[in-house]
């Protein structure tokens, strides 16, 4: 099974490591109290939460921008543990985008389906304790890289962004040249609430 990644893929995961870099508060939404934001989920049924600390760092946080050159509507949503640490270690992101604006009540999927909008962009990416990253993208090859991954926005205004969101992610290497499976995991019951920067 032989795989080539495409420009834009690889395009995407630069983009979604520089936003993993960290994040700087130079924008609309002021953070409220250390309780008013949260990321939360599980992965494979064992609960993981990252509580904002802005006192120390602004550790979740939400862009969302319309990119004229391209047309498309961008988000990036991240919850990090701890934006100091220079691997890729607990972090959770997403990164959408689509010729229409992003909206609540919308499904967005890497993977087409009943309920579900395939977006012009879909990742997301999860950096387990020991640095791992897992993720789940648009599938662009036959036989399919990614399994199914789904983000809800449940709200989005100028001050914050919540939403809802589950996955299969998956973890691959190379051998020989060749792409290797070497581990998948289940996110599920996500949930955030971040500011808008």
């Amino acid at each position: 099974m032989k795989h080539r990644f495409s420009m834009p893929l690889l395009g995407v995961i630069s983009l979604l490591l520089f936003f993993w870099g960290g994040c700087s508060k130079d924008g609309p939404g002021e953070p409220g109290g250390e309780g008013e934001y949260f990321f939360h989920f599980k992965v494979d049924g064992q609960t993981v939460s990252y509580p904002f600390t802005p006192a120390e760092q602004i550790n979740l946080t939400a862009v969302m921008a319309h990119d004229p050159g391209s047309g498309l509507h961008m988000a990036n949503i991240a919850g990090i543990k701890d934006i100091t640490v220079m691997d890729q270690s607990d972090r959770l992101t997403f990164f959408l985008g689509d010729p229409k604006e992003l909206a609540t009540a919308v499904v967005y999927s890497n993977v087409a389906g009943a309920g579900r909008t395939l977006p012009g962009i879909f990742s997301m990416a999860y950096g387990d304790s020991m640095g791992d990253l897992y993720i789940a993208a648009i599938n662009t090859t036959d036989p399919p890289l990614y399994a199914p991954a789904v983000l809800q926005f449940t709200e989005i205004d100028q001050g914050h962004v919540s939403g809802n969101f589950s996955a299969v992610l998956k973890r691959y290497g190379t051998s020989a040249g060749r792409l290797e499976l070497l581990g998948t995991l289940t996110i599920s019951e996500g949930s955030f609430r971040v500011p808008r920067h």
